[in-house]
């Protein structure tokens, strides 16, 4: 359905990256070819064929898509654990804040570069604006608070500043270069940011259920279940659990407690909790899109939404929850 398209962008990305540093040659065809699924490019190319798109910006626009998914997940600070490269020089290379930083920059810059080339002013702004309000979220990050209740409330508004808002902008790009009507672009729009929510909420769940809360968030930056699972905790739980995840020394085994404090979680309804906040941002994605005719491109866009549920029972199921 879209294969070709993808295979097309892929050829871009690795002719435009003609450049002097070979490293940045091997991140980019690295990232071309390890990261699955690439929904960010899935959702901008049946979006357009779901709208009868008929224009030519839509190769050159995936590739600025992926130049600046690549610099967000760089700049991400889970980045490092999130790499399983085959090339030891370029799994080397990524690791420690400052390389991944300064990659990351490379491919803002790239992707800076060709949208002064795309002549689609719209779509220049809705991507900046999307670059900007990231990097203001991950700044706000910062500033953060022990009341479990708030954090909650903080964690949703924190998520359309994270993969939402790069959903969400995918979306908007989509309705610029279809020339939309304000309803559809809202509709689309709708699609991206409830698609976005359940990505993130989904990603970081799993993280902290396989144990790598403690090794890979601050406290600020808690995953929905972990928050839920401090609202019911008791002052002492709660304590601990705030200590293991500042990585504070709380015992002789801090790697058993992190473990131990995931399954006190679990325990209590913070699982089911987060797993009915998932559904309920995924039947909403499926039903943004009811507006437009019934296609084939439609239902696969409805059926990845779907799907994203499914292949989280199937990790929960994997470790035995």
């Amino acid at each position: 359905m879209i294969e070709q398209d993808i295979a097309n962008i892929d050829s871009l990305i690795i002719h435009d990256m003609q450049t002097n540093a070979e490293y940045l040659r091997q991140v980019a065809v690295y990232f071309t070819e390890h990261q699955e699924p690439r929904l960010h490019l899935d959702i901008l190319l049946l979006s357009l064929k779901m709208i009868n798109y008929q224009g030519q910006s839509h190769l050159q626009t995936g590739v600025i898509l992926e130049y600046v998914f690549s610099a967000t997940q760089l700049h991400n600070d889970t980045m490092e654990q999130k790499i399983r490269c085959q090339d030891e020089v370029l799994n080397q290379g990524l690791k420690g804040t400052n390389s991944r930083i300064l990659v990351g920059d490379f491919f803002y810059s790239r992707a800076f570069y060709l949208m002064s080339k795309l002549g689609e002013l719209k779509v220049v702004s809705h991507l900046c604006n999307a670059i900007n309000q990231y990097i203001e979220g991950q700044i706000q990050q910062i500033f953060h608070t022990d009341d479990s209740i708030a954090l909650e409330q903080m964690y949703f508004q924190g998520l359309k500043r994270k993969s939402c808002l790069y959903y969400t902008s995918v979306t908007q790009v989509v309705g610029v270069l279809g020339n939309c009507t304000k309803a559809d672009n809202q509709a689309l729009c709708d699609y991206g940011l409830h698609l976005g929510m359940a990505v993130q909420t989904i990603e970081e769940t799993l993280c902290c259920i396989r144990g790598n809360e403690a090794g890979q968030h601050k406290q600020f930056n808690l995953s929905f279940v972990m928050i839920r699972g401090l609202q019911q905790a008791t002052p002492a739980l709660r304590q601990l659990i705030y200590a293991v995840i500042a990585k504070q020394p709380v015992s002789a085994h801090s790697i058993e407690s992190a473990k131990l404090i995931c399954q006190i979680c679990i325990q209590t309804d913070a699982l089911a909790y987060t797993r009915a906040q998932i559904e309920v941002q995924i039947k909403r994605a499926r039903q943004a899109i009811v507006v437009f005719p019934e296609s084939i491109y439609r239902l696969a866009l409805q059926n990845i939404a779907t799907k994203l549920l499914v292949q989280f029972d199937q990790d929960l199921a994997k470790v035995g929850l």
